[in-house]
């Protein structure tokens, strides 16, 4: 999802995991830091941790969870919680509390669900990013014509065949298609990465033998060119 795009039903609700996330991370980690006595007690007695550790988990959580309101710190907020509830399961599991465990696996899983999706997001916000950066407009010529009586059209296709060759190393140069119509005409369309290389080409093509030879079989009377520019 990119910035400033439509909310579906599915991101919708994983906004709401992560917003309900950020809540329980953002309370826990309050409770901490304005040490709780169920905690403290919990965090120094039971898990025999020393009670500055305690105050260092509150503050990782009160950073997670104001991060996992923020579209932009979402990634690393939810990954960060995704730690701590690592080790509060592993903590729990060792004292044997089952209840706990339960919740705290809970919450991870609902920390892996948000960094999986924003992961996603991101993803797609660089892609987006790369595909607009290195997007070129591009600059379109198509000569339509007949050829000169006398010229059979399978000689001014063994001759466009040589064309293509010397075209194809242009600088600039995307594509080339050629075509007919019943009525005779001959369509080419030539696609450049910007006028600057389809207008260069054009001014400096004659200097190529192939080219002047192909010339020489095209009814000019009959002869249109226009150009255009994709967006």
């Amino acid at each position: 999802m990119s910035p400033g795009s439509p909310l579906n039903t599915a991101n919708k609700k994983l906004l709401i995991t992560a917003y309900i996330l950020g809540s329980v991370h953002l309370l826990l980690g309050i409770f901490k830091l304005i040490g709780q006595a169920d905690l403290t007690k919990e965090f120094t007695e039971v898990w025999h941790f020393p009670l500055w550790f305690m105050y260092f988990i509150g503050i990782a959580q009160v950073l997670g969870g104001v991060g996992l309101f923020i579209r932009e710190l979402r990634l690393p907020a939810s990954l960060g919680m995704a730690y701590i509830m690592f080790g509060a399961i592993g903590t729990t599991i060792i004292s044997r509390q089952y209840i706990s465990i339960s919740i705290y696996f809970a919450i991870l899983l609902l920390c892996i669900i948000v960094f999986i999706h924003s992961m996603e997001e991101l993803t797609e916000q660089i892609i987006n990013e790369h595909n607009e950066k290195n997007h070129e407009l591009e600059f379109v010529g198509i000569t339509t014509f007949k050829l000169k009586t006398g010229i059979s059209n399978l000689h001014f296709l063994e001759v466009e065949k040589k064309t293509q060759e010397v075209i194809k190393i242009q600088k600039g140069f995307i594509a080339r298609e050629i075509g007919s119509f019943e009525d005779g005409h001959w369509i080419v369309t030539t696609r450049w990465t910007s006028k600057e290389y389809g207008t260069k080409w054009a001014e400096n093509s004659q200097q190529y033998e192939i080219i002047q030879k192909q010339n020489q079989m095209l009814d000019f009377s009959t002869m249109r060119i226009e150009f255009y520019q994709t967006y």
